[in-house]
């Protein structure tokens, strides 16, 4: 279990100024895509969470359950402000983006004798189910997917050979940060 204590992770300055960069564009995103306090500032602690578990994953490769607990509190309370009549929708999101998961890390196990994707994974594409609902897990999916196949054509192109390991939780915070930009434009939380 990767309970998150500040001596643990360790960001070197070129990892907060990410951080702080990823942050206040995604809240002047939020102030321009939103009309109300309220989604803005959900947005805003979404973005908050996904930018500080996606630095954590590219620089320790472990999405710290702290976080993942944050990002999954914070959907829940989200859902009962904004999308009451639609909780079962993210309810169910929640259980199926980290069943999805989950699944596939056991099949790849069994496939490949090693591991290949964490357990952290699944509870922050569990977390993020229940902010984008079962609908929208697909799209973050598919999302996090083409960014992470980029990440290792740019680094086979750079290195001349992929690294050993991948963060997936970049991809996943951009996909599911997107499809809930989407979804809050289309008033459809």
């Amino acid at each position: 279990m990767a309970i998150f204590y500040k001596e643990d992770y360790k960001l070197g300055s070129l990892y907060w100024a990410v951080f702080i960069a990823s942050v206040v564009t995604c809240g002047f995103l939020s102030v321009w895509l939103m009309q109300d306090f309220e989604r803005i500032a959900f947005s805003i602690i979404f973005a908050t969470c996904l930018a500080f578990a996606s630095i954590i994953d590219w620089k320790h490769g472990i999405i710290p359950d702290l976080v993942n607990m944050l990002i999954l509190f914070a959907g829940m309370v989200m859902v009962v402000r904004l999308a009451p009549v639609n909780w079962p929708h993210h309810f169910i999101g929640g259980i199926l983006g980290y069943a999805i998961i989950r699944i596939i890390e056991v099949v790849y196990k069994k496939l490949r004798k090693r591991d290949g994707i964490g357990q952290g994974d699944a509870k922050m594409f569990g977390a993020i189910g229940v902010w984008v609902a079962w609908s929208g897990l697909p799209f973050v999916m598919l999302i996090a997917s083409v960014l992470s196949i980029i990440i290792v054509l740019v680094t086979i192109l750079a290195t001349g050979k992929p690294k050993n390991q991948l963060a997936f939780a970049p991809g996943i915070a951009l996909g599911s940060w997107t499809v809930w930009l989407f979804e809050l434009g289309k008033q459809f939380v």
